[in-house]
């Protein structure tokens, strides 16, 4: 018995992904009729060339009109479909469609395509500048669908999740690795690169703005945290109890009334000898319990 080239495999697990996520089964008098609908030209393009690499039968090709729609929607047509269902086991012998996904297309050897057709058909992916997200959108009927993405995306290492919209399931990724994981999982290598230069550039960005806010955060509490100091500083010279000060205490004190701006580190710094940051929090917290004591110093 011939072996089926790998290529050809691959290509049906594609098509049929493609077919579940944006095929529609119509009953007509010659037979069962199938459509697969897409907003852009390169999904009919895609379902045609794979038509013909697995020698099925290919479908018309057409493009309808709708209203608040400039390029209208694209759709592959096949009068007859059942030769095409069957060979891709989305109709059970019984002619009846299968909810369930063939097994063999959840595993790592084929998810990939599988996932990749699905992802043609209906998927979406938002501008990572913006936010991290990726959705595979699903028929709310057929929530066995949802669980196989989910394994098929579990195959591939990748941890998708679902939620419930307007009687659909939505299978998502809000990582933003996650998603690049995915992308390069399902051959798209371009959308990769453009994904990832857009991802960085944001996270830079991101990071950027997050140091700088800390940065400004710590600027204004130090510079709060001074002006308090020197106002305990003036009150221990207001109470004439300036010369009173033990030496360790009135170097810091000096040091900060020349450097009302500077963090304890640098305060430590410009004394001879150098103090430590901890050192100089404790000599003016020293201060501060003076200052703030009822009745002459001890």
């Amino acid at each position: 018995m011939a072996q089926i080239p790998p290529d050809r495999i691959r290509a049906a697990a594609e098509l049929h992904g493609l077919i579940r996520a944006a095929g529609s089964l119509l009953v007509a008098k010659d037979g069962l009729a199938l459509e697969v609908r897409g907003e852009r030209a390169v999904v009919a393009r895609r379902v045609y060339r794979l038509c013909r690499a697995l020698e099925l039968p290919r479908p018309t090709l057409a493009v309808r009109r709708t209203a608040g729609s400039a390029g209208g929607r694209f759709v592959c047509r096949w009068r007859q479909a059942l030769v095409l269902l069957q060979s891709l086991r989305l109709l059970d012998p019984g002619g009846r469609p299968r909810n369930l996904v063939p097994a063999p297309l959840l595993r790592p050897r084929l998810a990939p395509a599988f996932l990749r057709g699905f992802f043609l058909g209906a998927g979406s992916v938002d501008d990572p500048a913006r936010d991290h997200h990726l959705e595979l959108d699903v028929d709310g009927n057929a929530p066995q669908v949802a669980e196989a993405l989910l394994a098929a995306l579990a195959s591939l290492e990748v941890s998708g999740r679902t939620f419930g919209r307007r009687g659909r399931r939505v299978v998502y990724l809000k990582d933003g690795a996650a998603i690049s994981q995915f992308l390069a999982a399902i051959g798209a290598p371009a959308a990769v690169l453009r994904y990832e230069e857009h991802r960085i550039r944001h996270e830079v960005r991101s990071s950027v703005n997050r140091l700088v806010n800390a940065e400004t955060a710590n600027l204004g509490k130090a510079g709060t945290a001074g002006l308090a100091q020197i106002q305990d500083i003036d009150a221990l010279r207001s109470r004439g109890l300036w010369s009173a000060l033990p030496e360790g205490l009135r170097v810091v004190a000096e040091a900060r009334l020349a450097h009302p701006e500077a963090s304890l580190r640098e305060l430590g710094a410009f004394l001879d000898p150098p103090l430590g940051k901890s050192a100089v929090q404790y000599r003016l917290g020293v201060l501060h319990r003076w200052a703030n004591r009822p009745g002459p110093m001890a």
